[in-house]
C-alpha cells in the first residue's frame, strides 16, 4: 500500500493545470507565488486536503488525482484513510505541505469536524502560496462565515476543553480567509 500517491511526469507546454472553469486569478493575499526549494521546485506540486469519511468528497478528490495525472501535471499528495496512518503523524502531512506549490482544499459538509483540515486549512494560509478552494455541496459564504454545519463544528470546537481559544479563532480566520478566495463551487450532483 502506498502512503500516498506521487503523480510522476513533468508539465506539457501549452497545457493550463486547471480546468476552463476555474478562476483564472483567485483573489485574496493567502495567494502569492509560492517558495521554491533549493533545487526549484517542489516534491508536490499539488496538496489535496479533504475531510476522510466524506464518501462523496472523497470519489471527487481521487478523481481529480486522476485527472491531474492523465494529463501530467506534475506530482499530488493524496493521503487517503487508508494510508492516513501508515504515512505517519500530522506534523508529517503538514511537513509535506511545506513541500508543495498549489493547496486545493476541498471543501465539503464534514470538512470543519476535522481538526487535521482546519490545521491544513491554517498552514495553507500561513505559507501564502496558491490555494484553489473546491466547495463540494458547501456554498462559499457557509466555510468563510461558518455556517450551517461549519457552525455546528465550531460550536464543538469551542466547547472543547483540550482546544484553547487562539487555535481555535486561528481556524476560523483561516476559513473566512480561504472561503473569500474565488473557486471552483460543485453542488453534489455527479458525485451524489
Amino acid at each position: 500500500m502506498t502512503t500516498l500517491t506521487s503523480i510522476q511526469g513533468h508539465r506539457r507546454e501549452g497545457v493550463s493545470p486547471l480546468p476552463e472553469s476555474w478562476p483564472s486569478s483567485p483573489s485574496s493575499s493567502s495567494c502569492s507565488s509560492p517558495t521554491l526549494g533549493s533545487d526549484g521546485e517542489f516534491e508536490f506540486d499539488v496538496f489535496l486536503s479533504f475531510r476522510l469519511g466524506d464518501g462523496s468528497s472523497k470519489a471527487f478528490t481521487q478523481d481529480l488525482c486522476e485527472a491531474l495525472k492523465a494529463h501530467d501535471l506534475g506530482t499530488c499528495f493524496f493521503v487517503d484513510k487508508e494510508s492516513r496512518e501508515e504515512f505517519g503523524s500530522v506534523e508529517q502531512v503538514l511537513g509535506a505541505m511545506e513541500r508543495s506549490g498549489i493547496f486545493i482544499p476541498i471543501f465539503s459538509k464534514g470538512y470543519a469536524d476535522c481538526r487535521v483540515c482546519l490545521m491544513e486549512v491554517a498552514r495553507m494560509v500561513e505559507l501564502k502560496r496558491l490555494v484553489l478552494p473546491v466547495f463540494y455541496d458547501v456554498e462559499p459564504r457557509e466555510v468563510r462565515n461558518q455556517r450551517g454545519s461549519y457552525e455546528s463544528a465550531f460550536r464543538k470546537h469551542e466547547e472543547s476543553q483540550d482546544l484553547d481559544s487562539k487555535t481555535v479563532k486561528k481556524w476560523r480566520d483561516a476559513l473566512k480567509e480561504t472561503g473569500e478566495i474565488k473557486g471552483y463551487d460543485i453542488q453534489n450532483e455527479a458525485y451524489g
